[in-house]
């Protein structure tokens, strides 16, 4: 049958060649190599230097400030955990639980899908019981990436006019930055599914507690925390029309200065006001943390951007260093006392595409070599020329074909699928003798 059908194209010399055009050319519209342009607007594979392995693993994490670990596996992880295990497609499920954080892990079977199996737990997470875990406490599920999504590492360093680094900033105003400014764009950028921030301080409102004086005034700490977050709200109520104009009333209550709270009132005692300067000392003050990212011996604040699952990692890096170059005027910049101009600059630390274009640049060198050698090989055994192209000629229409189905398919480029491709060159070039040899007799 193979045969006959061979006989007949080689009769339809046209309609071959146009078919192997047709092929060659899908080929390379969806070929996993970077291009300015595309004619055919196809979105090429998405290439990786990793293949992904792992599992279809979520996570659901809960943060309760200031629990204990007892308290958190009580109160959220074990009822969570009873709630998540009726799910459809659930293999396994672990948990952890630390100081004011609770992380469950659902590890889903291979014919649930990634964003089917993120649903599930999803709808399970909306319909939750109201009295299953405290009111305040709200389970969060995971970004939508997996354990290989670490893309691009950076950080922030003031850089000089000749290119050197030096420390203008401290770590505080480039957390800020960080979180206010640069992570915001960065998360903007299509198939980014989070930046995390690392390293330096936090700024926050620290309010520091004088027992004495409270237990005198007798204030206890719920008070406290009820007068702060009375406080710190706006309201709204109706419009007043005066002068055919109407006006909104609105009444701003966040706080914006130390001064806001410690002139927050706590109660009353008698005609007296009792406020929070009179019972504590606010200030502002560095977060409590638990780690630091350094680098070249120095502290530096940095951010790790995730890419989205089933995102193309290259193509995401691209942009990725698109945004940075557009918010780069952005930055703020310092002068010295020595006149010298300092500018905050993102620098990358780790760029996974160095690694995707090196190892593919390695493969199809290789795969060149061995194509080159198997040609040489037939010739030389054959002794035909024309024979020896029919059969080198199957090699890209192979590699072609094998590019369009891993499109349709969905699947992702990368060293193991195209190592593939280069151990199946030897059984491509063997059937294509025993075709050509079949024809020829």
């Amino acid at each position: 049958m193979t045969g006959y059908f061979s006989g007949w194209m080689l009769q339809q010399r046209w309609l071959a060649v146009l078919i192997i055009a047709i092929i060659i050319a899908l080929g390379i519209a969806v070929a996993p190599f970077s291009r300015s342009g595309n004619l055919l607007s196809i979105e090429p594979l998405p290439i990786d230097a990793i293949p992904n392995i792992g599992e279809n693993l979520q996570i659901v994490h809960t943060a309760w400030p200031g629990r204990s670990p007892e308290e958190m596996e009580e109160r959220i992880t074990l009822p969570l955990s009873r709630t998540l295990m009726g799910m459809r497609g659930l293999k396994s499920l672990r948990s952890n639980s630390t100081i004011g954080s609770s992380d469950i892990y659902l590890i889903f079977e291979e014919k649930t899908g990634f964003r089917e199996s993120r649903i599930l737990i999803q709808e399970k997470l909306n319909t939750l019981d109201p009295t299953l875990i405290p009111p305040e406490v709200h389970p969060k599920l995971g970004p939508e990436a997996t354990a290989l999504g670490q893309i691009f590492w950076y950080t922030l360093e003031g850089v000089d006019e000749e290119g050197g680094v030096t420390p203008a900033w401290d770590l505080t105003e480039m957390r800020s930055i960080q979180d206010f400014y640069i992570k915001d764009h960065l998360r903007s950028v299509p198939g980014v599914a989070e930046v995390a921030s690392i390293g330096g301080q936090i700024k926050e409102y620290q309010i520091l507690l004088q027992p004495d004086k409270m237990r005198a005034l007798n204030i206890d700490l719920e008070a406290l925390r009820k007068a702060l977050e009375a406080n710190n709200i706006s309201e709204g109520a109706h419009t007043l029309e005066i002068n055919k104009a109407e006006y909104f009333i609105n009444a701003r209550g966040y706080f914006r200065s130390v001064e806001d709270i410690e002139n927050t009132l706590v109660k009353r005692i008698g005609n007296q006001p009792v406020l929070i300067r009179d019972v504590a000392e606010v200030k502002i003050g560095d977060a409590y943390r638990r780690g630091l990212l350094e680098k070249n011996g120095h502290e530096v604040v940095g951010g790790i951007v995730v890419a989205q699952h089933g995102a193309n990692p290259l193509k995401v890096i691209n942009a990725l260093k698109a945004k940075i170059e557009e918010i780069r005027p952005g930055l703020p910049q310092k002068e010295l006392a020595t006149n010298q101009k300092i500018s905050l600059r993102i620098l990358p630390y780790y760029d996974r595409s160095q690694l995707i274009r090196q190892s593919i640049k390695s493969l199809f060198h290789t795969l060149g070599l061995e194509i080159g050698i198997t040609i040489f090989v037939v010739l030389l055994f054959l002794k035909n020329f024309r024979a020896a192209l029919l059969i080198a000629s199957v090699l890209p229409l192979a590699v072609s074909s094998t590019f369009i189905l891993m499109w349709c398919f969905g699947l992702e480029a990368n060293m193991a699928s195209l190592a593939g491709i280069g151990i199946a060159i030897g059984t491509i070039v063997d059937l294509s003798i025993i075709q050509v040899e079949n024809l020829v007799r």
